[in-house]
């Protein structure tokens, strides 16, 4: 399955609003972070998988 690297979703949900994103090559939480006014901590939180195991191609980032 193809999902350009510039896809992004809302999502409604108890804590509000959220932006979803598809990580695509070259992407770090540092350059989600900077993009989105975020701390890589914030982002660490909101994805504690992504945390443990490190940012691949494809996966959904959560921005708080």
């Amino acid at each position: 399955l193809y999902r350009p690297a510039g896809r992004r979703a809302r999502v409604s949900g108890r804590a509000g609003a959220r932006t979803i994103r598809i990580a695509g090559w070259g992407k770090s939480l540092w350059s989600f972070a900077r993009r989105y006014g975020v701390t890589v901590e914030d982002l660490r939180h909101a994805n504690p998988e992504i945390a443990r195991h490190g940012l691949k191609v494809g996966d959904r980032v959560v921005i708080p």
